[in-house]
């Protein structure tokens, strides 16, 4: 009987999650035109990020090459939808949070 029931449910839940994956596309765009290549940073020897205010792009970050400034892509980005979904799955969850804050806190000099 539950079993049944549950086997009769499937095809909603199928509909709410079609309804929830474009719903969430929405945002992955959203989040891809916003952020799109903006999580990435220069870090220093120490995993440190480098102030904004000694490199202010990528170009910069490679040329003090020697100061070991390294150009660094984190793993939760928005440069595309499949990796804004994931990012937008792992915030919602609750998984990696404060990673994805962490990684975002070096818009604050760009905006």
């Amino acid at each position: 009987m539950v079993v049944n029931a549950l086997i009769q449910a499937i095809p909603a839940i199928f509909n709410v999650l079609l309804v929830c994956l474009v719903f969430w596309l929405i945002f992955c765009i959203m989040g891809v035109n916003l952020f799109g290549g903006r999580f990435e940073s220069c870090v220093n020897s120490s995993a440190e990020l480098v102030s904004v205010a000694l490199v202010s792009n990528k170009n910069d970050c490679l040329a003090k090459a020697h100061l070991n400034y390294t150009w660094e892509y984190p793993k939760i980005n928005f440069d595309h939808v499949f990796s804004a979904y994931l990012a937008l799955f792992q915030v919602v969850s609750g998984a990696v949070l404060s990673a994805v804050l962490d990684d975002s806190q070096v818009l604050a000099f760009i905006f």
